[in-house]
């Protein structure tokens, strides 16, 4: 129960300077878009990027905020907690590239959406 709490603890900070850090500052804890020259990282709409980086971290939050609840009332801690991180891995993996310029594609200013 714990770890469950402790994790959910940490992705809890994370979506908090996620959504009230400045956009260009917390950009740089994502992973590939830290390696783009100033130039470059101008060319994207950091905003939309730290939003929906702080709505993954609320969703792992929640996650293993649920997970903390689960393994107190069952019996089965460890088939909990394995399928809670089972969960955070679908949760980040499913938007991974390799190549970081796909990666970050949706979030071109000419391509963004949101404004």
């Amino acid at each position: 129960m714990w770890i469950n709490l402790l994790t959910a603890a940490l992705f809890a900070v994370f979506a908090f300077i996620f959504a009230y850090g400045k956009d260009r500052a917390v950009c740089r804890l994502i992973a590939g878009f830290n390696d783009f020259s100033p130039q470059k990282q101008a060319e994207y709409d950091t905003r939309a990027m730290a939003l929906d980086y702080r709505n993954l971290m609320l969703k792992l939050t929640a996650v293993f905020l649920i997970a903390a609840v689960l393994v107190r009332i069952t019996d089965h801690p460890l088939l909990i907690t394995l399928a809670a991180y089972v969960i955070l891995l679908i949760l980040v993996f499913r938007d991974f590239h390799l190549d970081p310029y796909k990666a970050f594609e949706p979030y071109r200013k000419e391509n963004s959406v949101r404004q």
